[in-house]
């Protein structure tokens, strides 16, 4: 492979891209659900609600939630090709999950292949990932934004196209996946060798290391799909409530588009991934007062962005989204105002645990997801019945705010502890 370099790109080039990749990726979903409602008919619609929630539940467990480990690997204690031969193996993984998955849910006959292949197209975006997380690690997230960008945008123009000439789910999603991997196999070969050593391995399959990532990894991976299963929670008990004819067909759609804006916010937590790394730079630098503030400024962001979000769909979002996709949607105007809420709080969350991953306590999130994801199926199920939507917008957003408040504690916890080791050190 020819080593292709790069010119170095300036902090606000940086920033554009992660911005921009992050941005077209936070609407990749909405556009699709646009896509859909559309031009599909309210079953073809509803199945893509559901299998598109699935496959991202599927992607991360072909990620394992391993890239903000990957970014914040500043001391580079595991190579590249470690790292990826980790994804071939995850995403091996994720094919025997979804095929359990799918068996395990009952999903038969045509719904049960449009979930296969929507979560092979996320497979396919897993696996990308991990190339952006070695662009991310190297402080060169224009890249990783570019990646983003130049994979997403030709699939939901091709994706767009296919719905409206055809009518058929289908035929999307197998094009598709043709368009996304065509695009990583180009961007990778440019890319990426940049990056390497001459005695760099792509693939380096050492049992040893293999087993030591995962150790490492797994409390993470374990906390993101904890964490996703609870988003999949009130989706469930809406399918569950379509299927017994509790819920008119539809339904699954309707909640699907207010749960996008949510869902947006909770991606803007991505606009800060260069911080991410930089926060690992503080803390490998024992500098935790920069760290802290950035932190602390990340979360005042955020909450106000959610407040202002909150207020804005309340109001002139409920017409605007009407009109976008061609539905109905006076009625659950309240249900748009508590998802985005707990959409922000799901943001909040995952700082938290961003930060528990920086001090290498990741294995303390599998308590606030364990928590939430207790309140979710608890709830689920009996407030769907009896209030429909709206009984989902709440099992979402009191989940998130269990899972957000254990987590701040043990932070908080955590934070002290190593500040007070630290004074100890100094004082000796």
């Amino acid at each position: 492979m020819r080593k292709v370099v790069d010119k170095p790109a300036s902090t606000k080039l940086i920033y554009f891209w992660n911005m921009t990749g992050s941005f077209v990726n936070a609407l990749c979903s909405v556009i699709f659900l646009l896509i859909v409602s559309r031009t599909l008919v309210d079953r073809q619609s509803d199945i893509f609600s559901l299998g598109f929630s699935i496959a991202q539940l599927m992607y991360t467990v072909a990620t394992f939630q391993m890239r903000v480990f990957q970014a914040t690997d500043v001391k580079e204690e595991y190579s590249f090709g470690q790292y990826f031969s980790f994804r071939i193996l995850t995403s091996i993984f994720m094919v025997i999950t979804m095929l359990v998955y799918i068996y395990i849910n009952g999903y038969t006959g045509y719904k049960a292949f449009i979930i296969g292949l929507l979560c092979i197209y996320k497979m396919i975006d897993a696996v990308s990932d991990v190339f952006e997380g070695l662009y991310q690690q190297k402080e060169r997230l224009d890249l990783a934004g570019k990646f983003l960008t130049y994979r997403i945008v030709p699939t939901l123009i091709v994706f767009a196209i296919i719905s409206i000439a055809f009518k058929e789910l289908l035929y999307s999603c197998l094009a598709i996946i043709i368009v996304c991997a065509l695009v990583m196999f180009v961007y990778v070969l440019r890319h990426t060798n940049q990056f390497l050593t001459d005695s760099s391995k792509l693939i380096d399959f050492d049992t040893k290391v293999m087993s030591s990532l995962l150790i490492r990894v797994l409390p993470i991976f374990l906390g993101g799909f904890i964490l996703m299963y609870v988003f999949n929670v009130p989706k469930n008990s809406i399918d569950i409530a379509i299927t017994s004819g509790r819920l008119v067909d539809g339904s699954q759609t309707i909640y699907n588009i207010i749960f996008m804006p949510a869902s947006v916010i909770n991606l803007l937590f991505i606009f800060f991934r260069p911080q991410i790394t930089r926060m690992a730079i503080y803390f490998k630098d024992n500098n935790y007062k920069h760290l802290n503030n950035t932190a602390l400024k990340i979360g005042v962001i955020l909450f106000l962005f959610t407040l202002f979000a909150a207020a804005a769909g309340g109001t002139i979002g409920i017409p605007i989204m009407a009109f976008v996709f061609g539905r109905s949607l006076e009625a659950v105007r309240l249900d748009l105002v508590l998802v985005m809420i707990g959409g922000g709080i799901s943001a909040l969350a995952t700082l938290m645990d961003n930060l528990l991953t920086i001090y290498r306590k990741q294995y303390l999130n599998l308590i606030g997801y364990t928590a939430s994801l207790i309140v979710a199926l608890i709830l689920g199920n009996s407030l769907v019945n009896k209030y429909g939507i709206r009984g989902a917008a709440v099992t979402y957003t009191t989940s998130m705010f269990v899972a957000f408040a254990v987590l701040i504690v043990l932070y908080l916890i955590v934070a002290k502890e190593r500040m007070r080791l630290s004074n100890e050190k100094e004082s000796c």
